[in-house]
């Protein structure tokens, strides 16, 4: 009886061991199906760095399971949804595919836009010809749109002629009467200076105003402290903080200088993040992913 009991344990326990490991003889969480499965919930919940880890990690042990365009889609579909733009410099082409040479143009003139390189993305946008996909078309089309009005600011007519030959070009129309008017907010750099010479209007004529009213306060009392100073024969006071209230004074022109550009800045960021999800950007790289990537189909 007992060796009938022992019997029937080994043959469970062999059983279960069996179960836990795939015809390769892996364990089951090693499983192509189990990695994929997973990589795919990761991208689900946006948690890009590690689903790029664990595409990877697939790859590489299991070397046929992913073609070379699905692998290529993927990885870089990964690396611009996690905003790893930097890294995306080095996107490498996938030779003797038309389709996953327009998807590697596409991640390069993206990782450009991301980065405000926009003369560089301008020079990889591929020629009307060579596209035959009308998705892509359309796609491409977005991004020439999107280099217009940032790098022309709209005002380039021979661009701007060349984009109205889509029929789209007039459907954007709203998106680019509000950028024409986010750049009308932008400030001059050399007039905030000029303004400055009136300490902390640079400041004010960026908005800043607060900072303003504090710097022409300084400079007033330093200016007040030191004439007393040469007034009242105190040559030494008048010296001293005389400098200082220059020291402030230059340091409010600067700083209007530099308020000006940190605006523009901040406008010019806000302007390109609105295009990018206005011209749904990220869902023309979810395409991508889900035409030509692992997620086009669920591999059993």
């Amino acid at each position: 009886m007992k060796r009938f009991i022992l019997c029937i344990f080994i043959a469970s326990l062999s059983t279960s061991i069996a179960f836990s490991f795939d015809k390769n003889g892996l364990p089951e969480e090693y499983s192509r199906e189990y990695l994929i499965s997973f990589t795919r919930s990761l991208i689900g919940s946006k948690e890009y760095f590690r689903a790029l880890h664990e595409l990877k990690r697939t790859g590489s042990y299991y070397k046929n399971y992913f073609s070379p365009l699905e692998f290529f889609i993927t990885r870089n579909y990964l690396l611009y949804m996690g905003g790893q733009y930097k890294e995306m410099n080095f996107v490498l082409d996938l030779p003797g595919d038309e389709i996953a040479g327009l998807a590697g143009r596409l991640y390069k003139i993206d990782t450009s836009l991301r980065l405000m390189d926009y003369r560089a993305a301008r020079l990889m946008m591929p020629p009307d010809t060579a596209i035959g996909d009308p998705h892509l078309e359309k796609i491409f089309f977005k991004r020439r749109l999107f280099t217009h009005i940032m790098m022309d600011r709209l005002d380039n007519r021979r661009e701007a002629g060349a984009l109205s030959d889509f029929a789209d070009f007039r459907m954007y129309h709203e998106l680019m009467e509000g950028a024409r008017m986010d750049f009308e907010t932008l400030k001059s750099p050399g007039l905030a200076a000029v303004l400055g010479i009136i300490p902390g209007m640079g400041h004010v004529y960026t908005g800043n105003t607060g900072t303003g009213i504090v710097a022409f306060i300084v400079v007033a009392i330093n200016a007040a402290v030191s004439y007393y100073g040469f007034s009242t024969g105190n040559r030494p006071l008048g010296l001293f903080v005389g400098a200082i209230g220059t020291f402030f004074y230059g340091g409010s022109i600067l700083g209007g200088y530099l308020s000006a550009g940190n605006y523009n800045s901040s406008v010019l960021n806000n302007i390109q993040n609105g295009l990018v999800n206005d011209l749904k950007f990220n869902e023309d790289h979810d395409y991508l992913y889900r035409r030509y990537g692992i997620g086009k189909y669920d591999k059993k």
